[in-house]
């Protein structure tokens, strides 16, 4: 057992300091991963659209029709990027 002092310093409060350590380092390590997760999401839409725009680019080219699979490969990019977004939300849901 640790003693504490409430916020106006005069009465002293026993806590356990094992426990609220523990579930603090708990709690910051989901709040990071979940920052990670967050964060990495809008490198996810991009490369998703890029992925799609350039095989598009590049079936394109090789099979000689031009304009047609470069739009479809990125509207599969774009349908991809919106997929891991609506991923996101459903995994917030959940929390």
């Amino acid at each position: 057992m640790v003693d504490a002092f409430d916020s106006i310093g005069a009465e002293i409060v026993p806590i356990r300091a094992e426990a609220s350590i523990t579930s603090m380092k708990r709690e910051t390590r989901r709040a990071i991963r979940e920052l990670a997760y967050y964060s990495s999401l809008g490198l996810q839409v991009a490369l998703s659209i890029f992925i799609g725009l350039f095989l598009g680019i590049y079936l394109d080219r090789r099979l000689a029709c031009t304009p047609w699979l470069t739009l479809i490969g990125l509207g599969m990019g774009i349908v991809a990027g919106f997929r891991n977004i609506g991923l996101a939300i459903k995994k917030s849901r959940k929390l």
